[in-house]
């Protein structure tokens, strides 16, 4: 020893983690913390508030927001927030929607099968009828005698038909 100085105890090294972590502070542990601080300062005993909070490792400012919280409403003030977007209610219309999809599926399978049949009678020469003919020999009927239907030739239709 020199110049009556001590010798030094060597000390545990501190640990650090790698990634700091934020500190979570939970609704049972500040309503406990503020009945300590109250014993304390009921106590009268100079420097025991200030001991609890740096046991605790918090901050008098910590004590003033919590007493805050407590005075405006109790412990649902204390409860942690919970983060991120807020959860909405399913729209009715949503439910609608997935209602009706299979019957939208389903009619629309049926209109494309009933345009891809008038696209083969468009262009399947055999199913045009080219030789249209008329009961009474002209494509119009005679005006006055009622309706006269147009008919295909019997060959026409057996080919469109097979």
């Amino acid at each position: 020893m020199k110049n009556g100085s001590r010798e030094r105890q060597p000390t545990a090294p501190t640990e650090v983690s790698a990634k700091p972590h934020r500190r979570r502070i939970t609704a049972e542990y500040k309503p406990r913390i503020l009945r300590d601080a109250a014993a304390c300062t009921a106590s009268g005993r100079t420097g025991e508030l200030a001991a609890l909070l740096r046991r605790e490792g918090l901050f008098s400012s910590h004590l003033t927001h919590w007493r805050r919280e407590q005075e405006r409403g109790a412990l649902e003030a204390l409860e942690p927030k919970k983060r991120g977007p807020k959860a909405t209610l399913p729209d009715p219309r949503d439910r609608l929607i997935e209602d009706l999809k299979p019957g939208l599926s389903r009619a629309t399978a049926r209109a494309e099968h009933a345009v891809a049949l008038v696209e083969i009678q468009k262009n399947w020469p055999p199913c045009w009828g080219g030789r249209w003919s008329s009961r009474s020999g002209s494509l119009h009927g005679d005006i006055g005698h009622g309706h006269v239907g147009l008919t295909r030739p019997a060959a026409a239709v057996r080919q469109c038909a097979a």
